[in-house]
């Protein structure tokens, strides 16, 4: 029995609706329902295929369309299938060859990505190239245009030159022959060099020369003083001074027949030093003698003392008992310029004798009145008699006594009367200088030594008598610097002029060329012996000194070039003191070429201050001096830094070692002249000898082992073009005082206030080269060879102590690094105890410590100013 299906279901509904009942109701249920399913599946599936059968049977007889439709659509499907699988085949034939493509475009693009890495390594090289080719070209452009202008400058030179050798130069004019063979014993004849001094000899276009007489009592000994020197002439007739030297006896025949044949109408300047023995030591007979001589009007005569016969401004004095020779020491027998306290304030050791001038009474009433009145002070010493003179041949007029010595060096101020019976007047102020005593003279200052260069002002008190009862006021009132001052000039005025024969006989050859219109001789230059020249010197590489100023230098710079130091004994052909000249010269016809002025004159930012120096003076160069010994590889990485450098001249290499540079060496070509020099000897001391291969004023002393940027050296060298006299440096250094020791170290630590720079790497003006080389005191010298170190500090107190100023210092760097350089001779142990010593021993040479502090630090205009998006900085990190 077949049950219904929605009956079955309902049994199903029926089933699941119902309660549960007990276990075995349930069982049989589930057993009914098994049944029920079978039935239903038995159905199904033998029932209804059976019916489907007859119905199949029952359909019309299609059975060969079927057949053929079947067979048709069994072809078209096995046709589909092989259509499909050859269309499968051809796609994977596509696939094949799509992906030997990708792989063939796969390597093409990476051989296309490798080229382009080539091309790209290529295109960058090409631009490095290129800028660097612009930097040359810009520089060549910058060569062009200063060669432009020095060749202009040539020519403009040249030019001058053949206007010079155009210009008439005649012969001076001869002195009146009835003046030159008169005797001095006709006082109608005040002779000076106007009058009496035959210029025929001395023309300015001729090297000025001396001869010594062979004939002279000494004239070997005055041979060994001026031994070397290149103004000396053996030959009497090309020279515009014959120095004659005689010694007075009381036999006066021989000095008469040398004065008549040697003397006498005999042409030319005579200059006659006449020596008195011990028999005419006596000052007044020694006097009274040469005044019976027929000594020609004309002869420039050079005694002991100060006879009534001595014409000022013409005749000279040379005291007896100056050393014959240099004292290579002489600082030792001075006293140190500080303290400035002494016992005495002033201090008056002289005894009138009889037979003076009204004068002379003069002076001594307003002492003695001075005596009355400052009697209650204790520091006033004031000596009018004394029992023994200091000279036993003193026998009038003012006498000096025997202790004026230990009075002198106990007192401030020492009075000399300068009167012409004051026969010892110029030894007596030789021992005041030597006691650090500041001279107080009153009198007739035209009795003072050389009193037509030396300015006695500069270090002396120089009274009128009538101001003698204002003396002390005027003692009391002088501010210390003031008095230092004029200790320290007095100072210079003896160690420089006074303080040996030798010294007292270039004072007088000095004196002379300067009243007869001429130069003191030079300095020369040293002669470097070079051993290898690198490169060749550009177009614009010329000389940047001419000696300009070797014949206004005794008229404009007189006073500076005899009363500073270092003196007029010799003149140095160029010097760091010069006055620029007013700022329109620059942009008139004759000055245009010489200059180049920011901006045309307008000024400007970084752009057109990087195209043009600027500044005051003439456009210039500067000079690299690098001493060195034997790291060659470090010297050629040095020299390759300087490769580019604006405004080089020359690099000069002072090569310190015996041993010549390498065969092999590879010496760097940068743009400049490389001439490397050999040193004499081994010495730091070498670092400061002017060379004459060195042809500019601006030096830039280097050690081989620092590494300077080319904008830190620029800045220097413009901060140095307008502080011409000044060292300026990079580190700073300052002198520390000790004040348990008393004494004064060398400190190397940080500190806001400085007073050294280190001359490894600084500029200085070539003129202190000359200076520390020919007139420096030898034992500075002596101690910087003993230690092998302080040549900085040696030069550092030389350019303070000339110039009183302190050295100016660029950028912010304290120490100089150079990695991978061997140790230096700083790092030494002893090195800072050795440079202690220096400063110490370089005071007591000086007499006082020249060094001066600063505050100040030099640094571009622009550098750290807030400024305009479109304008540039002078320097980017100075």
């Amino acid at each position: 029995m077949i049950v219904p299906l929605e009956e079955s279901q309902k049994s199903k509904d029926a089933l699941r609706s119902a309660p549960l009942a007990t276990t075995s109701s349930r069982m049989n249920n589930q057993m009914c329902n098994f049944k029920t399913v079978l039935i239903v599946v038995i159905l199904f599936g033998i029932v209804v295929p059976l019916f489907i059968q007859i119905a199949l049977l029952l359909q019309p007889n299609t059975s060969t369309s079927n057949e053929d439709d079947y067979l048709e659509s069994r072809k078209i499907l096995y046709e589909d299938v092989d259509l499909k699988k050859r269309k499968i085949d051809a796609l994977e034939e596509q696939i094949k060859e799509l992906t030997s493509v990708k792989f063939k475009a796969l390597k093409f693009i990476t051989k296309l990505d490798r080229q382009r890495t080539y091309l790209q390594r290529d295109v960058f090289k090409s631009s490095q190239e290129k800028d660097k080719l612009l930097i040359e070209l810009k520089g060549l452009n910058k060569k062009i245009q200063i060669a432009k202008r020095d060749a202009a400058n040539y020519q403009r030179i040249q030019s001058q030159k053949i206007v010079t050798n155009k210009i008439f130069v005649g012969v001076p004019l001869k002195t009146d022959p009835l003046i030159i063979n008169a005797p001095k014993t006709n006082q109608d004849i005040d002779c000076n060099f106007q009058k009496c001094f035959d210029f025929t000899q001395c023309s300015v276009i001729k090297t000025f020369q001396f001869h010594i007489s062979p004939g002279s009592a000494n004239s070997n000994d005055l041979l060994k003083l001026i031994k070397g020197e290149t103004d000396y002439s053996s030959n009497k007739n090309g020279a515009c001074v014959q120095l004659h030297s005689v010694t007075l006896t009381k036999d006066t025949s021989r000095l008469a027949s040398v004065i008549n044949k040697d003397i006498t109408d005999k042409p030319g300047n005579h200059l006659l030093i006449i020596n008195s023995d011990s028999n005419t030591n006596d000052a007044d007979l020694f006097c009274k003698t040469v005044h019976q001589l027929k000594i020609p009007a004309h002869v420039i005569q050079i005694q002991p003392y100060l006879c009534p016969t001595y014409r000022a401004g013409y005749d000279l004095i040379m005291p007896a008992n100056l050393p014959t020779q240099t004292v290579n020491n002489i600082w030792k027998e001075l006293p140190p310029i500080l303290p400035v306290q002494r016992q005495y304030l002033v201090s008056f050791t002289y005894a009138f004798l009889p037979n003076s001038d009204e004068s002379s009474k003069l002076l001594l009433d307003n002492l003695q009145r001075l005596i009355m009145n400052e009697t209650k002070e204790r520091d006033i010493f004031i000596q009018s008699k004394c029992t023994e003179a200091y000279y036993t041949s003193c026998t009038h007029g003012w006498c000096l006594c025997k202790d004026n010595r230990q009075i002198s060096k106990k007192s401030r101020f020492c009075i000399i009367p300068t009167y012409k019976n004051n026969l010892f007047l110029h030894t007596n102020i030789i021992e005041t200088l030597v006691a650090a005593c500041v001279p107080i003279f009153i009198g007739d200052h035209s009795l003072l030594p050389f009193t037509n260069t030396l300015d006695w002002k500069t270090a002396s008190v120089v009274l009128h008598y009538q101001r003698l009862p204002e003396l002390i006021y005027l003692l009391r009132s002088l501010p210390t610097e003031d008095f230092i001052s004029l200790k320290r000039n007095g100072r210079f005025f003896y160690q420089t002029y006074f303080a040996s024969q030798y010294k007292y006989l270039r004072t007088i050859i000095s004196n002379i060329q300067t009243n007869i219109g001429l130069h003191p001789t030079l300095h020369k230059d040293h002669k470097a012996m070079t051993i290898k020249n690198i490169g060749n010197a550009a177009l614009s590489n010329t000389p940047q000194h001419y000696f300009s100023h070797n014949l206004s230098t005794i008229g404009v710079d007189k006073h500076r070039l005899w009363n500073t130091y270092p003196g007029a004994i010799h003149t140095i052909p160029v010097n760091p003191f010069q006055t620029p000249l007013p700022s329109e010269y620059q942009f008139t016809v004759e000055g245009a070429d010489n200059y180049s002025p920011i901006g045309d004159g307008k000024g400007g930012d970084g752009i057109p201050f990087a195209r043009s120096l600027g500044g005051d003076y003439p456009v210039e160069q500067f000079t690299v001096l690098m001493l060195t010994y034997d790291r060659e590889v470090i010297l050629m990485e040095a020299l390759q830094r300087l490769s580019g450098m604006k405004y080089l001249h020359k690099v000069v290499v002072v090569w310190n070692n015996p041993k010549d540079p390498s065969d092999t060496l590879v010496w760097p070509d940068i743009d400049v002249k490389i001439e490397v020099i050999r040193a004499g000897k081994n010495s730091l001391n070498n670092r400061f000898i002017p060379y004459d291969v060195i042809e500019t004023e601006a030096v830039l002393s280097m050690d081989d082992d620092i590494y300077l940027r080319h904008d830190e050296i620029e800045l220097a060298f413009r901060i140095w073009r307008e502080n011409r006299d000044r060292l300026v440096g990079f580190p700073g250094r300052h002198h520390a005082f000790n004040s348990t020791s008393n004494y004064f170290y060398y400190n190397s630590e940080h500190s806001c206030e400085l007073s050294l720079v280190l001359t490894g790497g600084a500029f200085f003006h070539k003129y202190y080269s000359y200076v520390y080389t020919h007139i420096m005191e030898n034992a500075i010298k002596e101690m910087v060879d003993n230690f092998m170190n302080c040549e900085d500090i040696a030069m550092n107190f030389l350019v303070a102590h000339i110039t009183q100023k302190p050295p100016i210092k660029v950028t912010s760097r304290w120490t100089f690094r150079c990695p991978g350089c061997p140790v230096a001779l700083s790092a030494d142990v002893d090195h800072y105890r050795e440079r202690d010593t220096c400063m110490m021993y370089f005071q007591k040479v000086y007499g006082y410590n020249p060094l001066k502090r600063t505050q100040f630090r030099a640094d571009s205009v622009l550098f750290k100013t807030r400024i305009p998006s479109t304008m540039t900085k002078c320097f980017q990190y100075v």
